[in-house]
């Protein structure tokens, strides 16, 4: 069973201690979202020691391939992979979303096609809980309807009800089979008064925790934040909440200053994949030119393995050569520069100076 203790506040933001099955972390934390049981181009040891200390999974990837049969006949995801963390899955939603392959939601579940060879599949809300936990996933999240409904107030308010009666299910489902952690998902596009009414739905469900569902396609991005922090702050303090759907250091920084307490998100590989590095000084393209005999390490006084090791002007020619270490050592760093980030943003919380932190990294 999740136990989560809040240490310190600083107005909404948080710092607390998250503890399941013997394992626990720090919060807030971050968590690199990845495409099934790995970060891109990178070692899992490379992962852990930049200081992250869980995985996430995608439940849809897994289920296409290697398929749930190969996952429990090796023991479980912590033994397939040798993760001795904690395992945050997503309940398939994501990975089908994300996959723009056939997806249709109906009242019994989703229904998508593999982006493997384009078979048919469903997820219903008792089977990818059941799913998550043969699995071996410690936080198991509820399923949650996508669509393309930009400014529909009326049909996102009908899939946010959907959500909310899916999140039902899935929980009545997962507590009469484990003792495993549930999040509810909270969901409702950029519109504040209807993903309050999520939250008024999915908390009599008495989840061990909340996720906040990524904007809708389309949506404005400013007001897809200002609802998630808004309807944040009305679930209850003593319940961790994670958010999807974040692309950059400043989302990571208000979303912590709402309340948040988990971050998942791909920025770090995404943008490493893209030639980008995330800096104290804003995200730098190592396509630039100017670059091409910069021997100054990526960023000054910071101490993971890319910036002690390898020069920019390296870095450079990596990029421009398309060769895979460069998008390795990109997301190294990317990875190891949000982890620090979200762990000095923990000191300053501490400190009682969060806000003086944010406006210090220039946001």
């Amino acid at each position: 069973m999740l136990k989560f203790e809040i240490k310190a506040k600083d107005d909404k933001a948080r710092t607390g201690r998250l503890k399941i099955g013997g394992k626990e972390s720090i919060t807030p934390l971050f968590i690199p979202q990845s495409r099934g049981l790995s970060v891109p181009a990178m070692f899992p040891d490379s992962v852990k020691e930049t200081g992250i200390d869980i995985l996430f999974t995608d439940t849809y990837r897994l289920l296409m391939r290697p398929g749930l049969e190969t996952i429990t006949k090796e023991g479980g995801i912590s033994k397939f992979t040798g993760w001795e963390g904690i395992i945050f899955s997503d309940s398939g939603s994501t990975g089908i979303y994300s996959s723009k392959v056939y997806n249709k939601a109906r009242e019994e579940g989703l229904f998508f096609a593999s982006y493997i060879d384009g078979s048919r599949h469903k997820l219903t809300p008792e089977s990818s809980v059941i799913i998550q936990e043969q699995m071996g996933s410690d936080i198991i999240t509820g399923l949650y309807e996508e669509a393309a409904l930009k400014g529909n107030r009326m049909k996102i308010g009908k899939l946010l009800r959907r959500t909310a009666r899916w999140n039902r299910r899935a929980r009545e489902k997962i507590a009469s089979i484990s003792s495993k952690a549930f999040f509810g998902i909270i969901t409702g596009g950029a519109y504040a008064d209807l993903r309050e009414s999520s939250v008024k739905l999915t908390v009599p469900l008495k989840p061990e925790g909340f996720l906040q569902a990524p904007p809708l396609p389309g949506e404005n991005r400013r007001a897809w934040l200002n609802a998630v922090f808004s309807s944040t702050m009305r679930l209850p303090e003593d319940k961790p909440c994670g958010i999807l759907g974040l692309n950059s250091v400043e989302e990571i920084l208000s979303s912590i200053s709402s309340g948040i307490d988990i971050i998942i998100t791909d920025i770090a590989s995404n943008k490493g994949l893209s030639g980008i590095a995330l800096t104290d000084s804003g995200e730098e393209d190592m396509h630039n030119k100017k670059y091409f005999s910069d021997s100054s390490p990526l960023m000054k006084g910071c101490s993971c393995p890319v910036c002690h090791s390898y020069s920019r002007s390296y870095l450079h020619h990596l990029t421009v050569a398309r060769e895979l270490l460069g998008s390795t050592l990109l997301i190294w760093h990317n990875l190891y520069y949000i982890n620090q980030l979200v762990l000095l943003a923990r000191e300053a919380i501490q400190r009682g100076c969060y806000k003086d932190f944010i406006i210090s990294k220039g946001y």
